[in-house]
């Protein structure tokens, strides 16, 4: 009986100092796999959108540009 405990206590030891030194490898390797499980990436679902307009309303010398401003904050870095 005490060899057999004294194998288990030596076991979980040893066990708990690796998990403790790998801790990090092992919470890099888990939480991605736990995250699938628990949001599954669905299967593709056809969506069938609707026809625009065979022909514009207006005429295209009278539209106003299509003109897009991307304005990008380094939020205070290197100030």
């Amino acid at each position: 009986m005490k060899k057999t405990l004294s194998i288990a206590a030596i076991t979980l030891l040893l066990t708990g100092t690796l998990a403790w030194q790998y801790r990090l490898d092992i919470l890099i390797s888990v939480v991605p796999k736990i995250r699938g499980m628990a949001n599954p990436i669905r299967d593709n679902v056809p969506t069938a959108w609707p026809d625009g307009p065979a022909e514009a309303s207006t005429p295209i010398n009278e539209r106003p540009p299509n003109i897009i401003l991307i304005l990008a904050d380094d939020m205070g870095f290197n100030d």
